[in-house]
């Protein structure tokens, strides 16, 4: 199946890819650092600068970053390191603010001297041509799942599915489900979210669904009896709600359950809070994921639950948490190739480093990675898993889906 994304279209709340959780308050911006380097690492320090809106009035926010690039880089460090050198993680809060984005990369390049920016922000198209200018390569660390960048611009390298192999994942994980007629609830919040529902359609009909009904639904809305019905009317029995608020996702199929209407629980791990996992009016969920869950024990998570599995019961989407941990081992893998022991860390290094994977999945956490010089990299590959009166399964294996490429390019 190929598909095309307009660039103009950031999808944020359909992609669910990106970081997404209640809004906080307003923030500085200012710098959160990691911590100090292991002692016994000799080598010269590797510094990395990550831009996160971690809290700000924006559609959404994720106040998961600091504590995941925080206990990644004690995790590194406590193991060697990388090439026998320290790693220093520096999270900068941009508060969804465009201009705060721009100094904070300025700031991290030019006084943190960071070699690479980890993306995890809802703004990155405010340093985009500053990070393009000086040369400095950006990783996701979520921001794959929010922003069209990937699409177009080399120098952001994706970590997870892109965007229209997110909006692909619906309708596969529909049909690997059973569903036979799909339905989309969008955001009225957003124009970008009207915009996504020929998108979805094409996705659906190319998969072999029906797009049976479409609508948009609102956070402020007193209930959504109306949608329910109107969806349950039109014999969709896959069900995908697109926004940003988690509670609200969960509202919605809580109340289509009170109409005696329940569908096949579409969502996308980022986008579903940790409580609709306890919620009886819905106890069976469909959940794809860009990368493994974060709910996986398979030995692929090993690492990962033993630096994060204290913080993800409190993690405001556990999800982003393992989105932000892959970003950052595409770093690890890229510093180890190609910044030589004991020489000094620069940014052409990344690149080399980068470009030099293959196939790369942080041993089983991504599907295959393959960076190219001239183009970005698309990913279609995501992860099924299910949650059936609280047993979490992996109908598919731990193994990613990984359907025809999609085009948007």
């Amino acid at each position: 199946m190929r598909m095309k994304v307009r660039k103009s279209i950031s999808l944020l709340a359909f992609a669910g890819l990106g970081a997404v959780s209640a809004c906080g308050g307003s923030s500085s911006g200012g710098a959160s650092s990691g911590g100090s380097p292991a002692s016994n690492l000799t080598g010269p320090k590797i510094v990395i600068g990550v831009i996160a809106s971690e809290s700000g009035t924006g559609v959404a926010t994720n106040s998961d970053i600091s504590t995941t690039a925080k206990d990644w880089q004690d995790y590194v460090n406590a193991h060697g390191g990388i090439n026998g050198s320290p790693v220093s993680v520096i999270v900068k809060d941009d508060s969804n603010n465009a201009a705060t984005a721009l100094q904070d990369a300025q700031d991290l390049i030019q006084n943190d001297h960071a070699i690479a920016i980890g993306d995890a922000s809802f703004t990155a198209t405010a340093f985009e041509k500053y990070i393009d200018g000086v040369k400095v390569p950006v990783v996701s660390l979520g921001g794959a799942g929010a922003s069209t960048l990937y699409l177009s611009d080399p120098n952001f390298f994706t970590e997870m599915t892109t965007i229209p192999g997110a909006i692909a994942a619906y309708a596969e994980t529909a049909k690997i489900a059973g569903g036979k007629n799909f339905g989309l609830l969008y955001c009225s919040e957003s124009p970008t979210c009207s915009q996504s529902v020929p998108l979805f359609k094409q996705a659906s009909e190319a998969t072999g669904l029906k797009f049976g009904y479409s609508a948009e639904v609102s956070a402020s809305t007193p209930n959504y009896t109306a949608v329910c019905l109107a969806a349950k009317n039109a014999g969709v029995d896959a069900l995908a709600i697109v926004s940003a608020s988690p509670q609200e996702n969960q509202r919605v199929f809580d109340n289509c359950a009170t109409q005696n209407y329940s569908p096949i629980v579409l969502n996308n791990g980022s986008t579903f809070g940790p409580a609709a996992a306890s919620d009886s009016k819905i106890p069976v969920q469909w959940t794809f994921t860009p990368t493994l869950s974060a709910s996986d024990t398979s030995a692929a998570t090993a690492a990962f639950r033993a630096a994060m599995g204290s913080y993800l019961a409190s993690a405001s989407a556990p999800q982003n948490v393992m989105n932000a941990w892959v970003g950052l081992e595409v770093l690890a893998a890229a510093a180890t190739a190609g910044v030589k022991s004991g020489t000094t860390p620069t940014a052409a290094a990344i690149y080399d480093g980068l470009y030099s994977l293959k196939g790369f999945t942080a041993g089983g956490l991504t599907g295959p990675l393959t960076y190219s010089r001239t183009a970005p990299t698309q990913s279609n590959c995501f992860f099924l898993s299910k949650l059936d009166h609280g047993t979490f399964s992996t109908p598919k294996g731990t193994a990613p889906v990984c359907p025809p490429a999609t085009g948007g390019q």
